[in-house]
């Protein structure tokens, strides 16, 4: 993969537990991130923000990107942050699902426009909400410029039951997913150090965890990659 690599991730942070490895084996790479809005007129604190250590919704998510830019300098890449609001931080009776997707497109192909299109990774969307509404838009994008290098990452802490199911749907779809033996690569053996000092930049997201008693292992597993194509 030679030209620059673009990441499309939901959250900010999703893209280095997923696919750290891949982005810092990539010098140069650009990471989308779909819900990095920060929501100036939401003030009531969820009870992740609050486990998190933030006071307010605009504290955590100015917070969360701070965070994010570090992280990203460890792997020698750079963040792109598009203006769509975390699913805690949109009204239960909002915008629907379908107009959602369609605003997340819009913004995607935008920023492909601007930033340029080398090979793009893609979550495989296994876990409900935005992570569902990134891949969905992103799927769109895939099945209208077949003329890409298009990669689809597994979302971390993801059940290897739902990947199975993901991926049956994806051959249903005809995009012919086929694994990709990327962590072969040389330049892998030090992303795989750099991924662990980027992920520790994540320091709210990692007390967030911390208080539901889980470990960053068991979030920030293998990761593993799929080649869609039509």
């Amino acid at each position: 993969m030679k030209d620059r690599l673009i990441v499309v991730t939901p959250h900010l942070g999703d893209a280095v537990l997923g696919c750290g490895e891949l982005i810092g084996s990539q010098p140069g790479a650009l990471v989308i991130t779909v819900f990095a809005g920060i929501p100036a007129d939401a003030y009531v604190v969820s009870a992740w923000d609050s486990a998190c250590g933030f006071a307010s919704p605009q504290q955590a998510v100015t917070t969360r990107r701070r965070e994010d830019r570090a992280a990203l300098d460890q792997l020698d890449a750079g963040p792109c942050w598009l203006g769509c609001r975390d699913s805690q931080y949109r009204a239960a009776a909002g915008t629907s699902a379908e107009a959602l997707e369609a605003e997340i497109l819009h913004k995607l192909t935008r920023a492909l426009r601007r930033h340029g299109c080398g090979p793009i990774a893609v979550p495989l969307g296994l876990l409900a909400g935005d992570h569902t509404l990134a891949h969905r838009a992103a799927l769109r994008l895939v099945r209208r410029r077949d003329d890409l290098q298009w990669i689809a990452y597994e979302d971390a802490a993801a059940p290897a039951a739902t990947v199975a199911r993901r991926v049956e749907t994806l051959e249903r779809l005809g995009l012919a997913p086929a694994p990709l033996a990327l962590r072969e690569e040389a330049s892998w053996r030090e992303a795989a150090f750099r991924k662990d000092r980027a992920v520790r930049c994540y320091e709210s997201l990692l007390r967030g965890y911390a208080a539901a008693g889980r470990s960053v292992r068991s979030v920030a597993g293998t990761e593993r990659y799929w080649r869609l194509s039509k």
